[in-house]
């Protein structure tokens, strides 16, 4: 019998799942972003400790909140040597660059020895994702980081199908397109004066990019109206918002089929980019119902990351929001509104915190029956700081 484990760790206002596929034979084991330096000291090393092996590791984007508990992972030495990571996705500046053919000057001209070579220098203010990179780039990994394509994108179409596991769990991926690359590029060009048609890669160029699309850049701002005790669901499901950056524009996201079943996970990504490819891929595969058993909801459930057309274009009974709501006050009332209005059908919103604004605000007897939904989250008696259990779901 075949089955589908979702773990959703403690991330504090970030990502970091684990899924794992299996039938009688085999077993696949998906870590989709990694949180930050608690996550991973917290939960994540020891269930790899036992796991000794990822056959996906994918990071949807250079935020410090899906990232940074990577950092600790790949300077873990002692994990490291004995943990077998068999593909990485991860669209760094370098993979960018490489993917343009670009000239890279990373190597350090100093010394001969390969061994010391470093790809970025960590004394000229590397951001995070610098750092990660430079792991990645020094490990035994870096053969299987992006091993298939420099940058993991749609290529010219809306959507790309993959196998990296085998032949039968397919993969679709639905963003970044090679046009959100390609702005990404050329904002990183203009804003910094480098003319990307004879950019030679440098340590200090690399540098520059951080500092422009670092974490400090890429957060937006809190909107305290969202924040009102008083809501409308049906008012609120229409509005729909517009802003975005373009680092959670190139954020990888996809699903993943096996066994008739259905997981969409969205990073950070942009509603609309998905939408897109999600109606092309109805249309190229004859598909009126596309269902989801479970969407990890965009962005922590930023309005901005959730739009009606993504809504009307799927249908799902299960929807997992991934933040203990710090720092952006996430999920906002438009995200869930949306969710719960359009979605015609009955479903169940999963938490991987206990959320008492959540709870008093929509954990509702009339609201909860006149819109067909459903409220899960850890024990109640969790403390956050201690971090809640993680929520085990299965298929």
């Amino acid at each position: 019998m075949s089955k589908m484990i979702i773990k959703c760790f403690p991330a504090d206002y970030g990502d970091c799942i684990l899924v794992t596929i299996c039938n009688a034979t085999e077993k696949y084991n998906i870590l989709i972003d990694c949180g930050f330096t608690n996550t991973y000291n917290m939960y994540v090393k020891n269930e790899l400790e036992n796991l000794k092996a990822l056959d996906l590791l994918v990071l949807t984007h250079i935020d410090i909140d899906h990232i940074q508990g990577a950092i600790e992972l790949f300077n873990d030495k002692e994990l490291t040597n004995c943990l077998d990571i068999k593909d990485i996705w991860f669209n760094d500046i370098y993979k960018l660059c490489q993917n343009k053919g670009f000239s890279a000057n990373l190597k350090n001209t100093d010394n001969n020895n390969t061994s010391d070579m470093q790809m970025f220098d960590e004394n000229v203010g590397a951001k995070q994702g610098m750092k990660l990179a430079n792991y990645i780039y020094e490990s035994r990994y870096y053969p299987v980081w992006n091993k298939d394509d420099t940058i993991i994108q749609c290529d010219t179409g809306l959507y790309k199908v993959m196998y990296p596991l085998n032949n039968q769990i397919k993969f679709v991926l639905l963003s970044p397109t090679e046009d959100r690359i390609e702005r990404l590029m050329k904002d990183w060009g203009k804003k910094l004066d480098i003319d990307l048609s004879k950019i030679l890669l440098s340590q200090r160029q690399i540098v520059d990019f951080y500092e422009l699309y670092g974490i400090e850049i890429c957060e937006e701002v809190f909107d305290e109206n969202c924040a009102n005790k008083q809501i409308n669901i049906e008012k609120l499901a229409e509005e729909d918002y517009k802003y975005q950056s373009v680092i959670n524009n190139s954020s990888i996201a996809f699903f993943i089929e096996y066994n008739n079943k259905r997981l969409l996970f969205l990073g950070d990504s942009n509603p609309q980019d998905v939408a897109v490819a999600l109606k092309r891929y109805k249309i190229d595969m004859q598909i009126e119902d596309l269902h989801f058993d479970l969407v990890k909801v965009s962005h922590h459930g930023s309005k901005n990351n959730t739009n009606n057309s993504l809504m009307e274009t799927i249908t799902a009974d299960r929807f997992l929001i991934s933040t203990n709501g710090e720092k952006f006050g996430h999920p906002d009332d438009e995200c869930l509104s949306k969710i719960i209005f359009k979605q015609k059908t009955h479903k169940e919103l999963y938490f991987n915190y206990f959320r008492k604004d959540i709870r008093d605000k929509y954990c509702d007897t009339e609201l909860m029956t006149n819109y067909s939904y459903n409220i899960s989250f850890p024990d109640e008696k969790k403390k956050i700081l201690n971090f809640a259990r993680y929520q085990n779901l299965k298929f």
